[in-house]
């Protein structure tokens, strides 16, 4: 699989230039319809719900009416977002009137809507935002810029398009995605344009230490237990060229941690030197073993993720085996090591 394209140097006419063509021929349904659902995938990270809070704001601010809709309640840690307490959890408002469209963010698979799936598809237009280069497509108008290091930069540029200034809440919001999806602006998807980015939201004068703080600085007990746990059970294999570690569901209980305290664990992994893929298993009381996988130099964790139908980027990627713990350890393994 060839590498995601990168994004070009900054054009001096605006951000916006960076739209291609085929999305500049509808984007301008996001104005002239006048209410949406914004839907961030299941289980909401930073980008997805940032992007979505702020895209709902662009609308508004646009003359439409707009509700954010997930699956799946927004963890503590992100509950500092302006506009976070507002997400409707769940289900969609009865109140919806019948021309209403859904805009998705960050979702490379319909699945990964969960179970508001059934009822999106009856919204009319289905917009998909993302940036994985393994989205389907699955909108009737797709707008997938692979070029992009998070979805948070398509919701800046959707505000450089239609004119309209980002406001310092929204600033926010773009800054959490952006910061989370990059690592700190470490990853190799970030580029010229991405920074351009951030430095346009941080001279809007958001609190940007704090964002990073609430985000990365503020675990429970629990999580620093459970990131001990894991990581003191580590393993490398192919000479060290591949490092993973896996949580148990017994291992959250004696740790006093949730799931969603595995996250980041495994960007531990990433500072062993030497290593070029990594990742990790985690037991789920609701879905069989989540599996991250990240990569550097070039490796593709993609292609292995599609292997379990996952996928995501090519130097991040993520999937769900369906299979007990050790065996999920063992099939994911022999992928990995075939991949080298």
């Amino acid at each position: 699989m060839k590498p995601a394209a990168k994004a070009s140097p900054v054009a001096p006419g605006g951000l916006a230039s960076h739209i291609d063509a085929e999305a500049r021929s509808w984007l301008g349904l996001l104005r002239s319809v006048r209410s949406w659902v914004v839907c961030p995938h299941m289980k909401p990270d930073a980008d997805t719900l940032g992007s979505s809070l702020a895209l709902a704001a662009l609308l508004r601010q646009l003359g439409n009416r707009a509700v954010v809709v997930c699956t799946d309640p927004v963890v503590d840690r992100f509950g500092f977002l302006p506009g976070a307490h507002e997400v409707v959890v769940g289900s969609l408002p009865a109140d919806l009137p019948p021309d209403t469209g859904v805009v998705t963010l960050d979702a490379a698979d319909f699945d990964r809507l969960g179970a508001l799936g059934p009822q999106l598809r009856a919204l009319h237009p289905f917009v998909n935002l993302d940036h994985h280069v393994s989205n389907k497509r699955f909108g009737t108008h797709n707008w997938i810029d692979t070029a992009s290091a998070a979805t948070g930069e398509l919701v800046y540029l959707l505000h450089d398009l239609f004119d309209v200034p980002v406001q310092r809440d929204t600033a926010e919001l773009l800054y959490a995605a952006l910061v989370t999806d990059t690592g700190f602006f470490r990853y190799p998807a970030t580029t010229a344009r991405t920074l351009a980015i951030a430095s346009a939201l941080v001279a809007t004068g958001i609190d940007f230490p704090r964002v990073i703080e609430c985000i990365y600085e503020r675990q429970a007990a629990g999580a620093i237990r459970l990131a001990g746990m894991a990581l003191a059970k580590f393993h490398l294999e192919a000479g060290g060229q591949v490092a993973w570690t896996s949580i148990p569901l017994a291992m959250f209980d004696e740790a006093g941690a949730t799931e969603d305290d595995a996250e980041g664990i495994i960007e531990e992994l990433r500072k062993i030197e030497g290593v070029q893929i990594l990742y990790i298993l985690r037991e789920s009381r609701e879905s069989g073993v989540r599996v991250s996988l990240r990569a550097k130099h070039g490796h593709d964790v993609n292609a292995i993720a599609r292997q379990f139908n996952g996928g995501g980027h090519l130097a991040a990627a993520g999937c769900v085996i369906d299979a007990p713990l050790a065996e999920a350890e063992e099939r994911l393994k022999a992928a990995v090591l075939a991949s080298l």
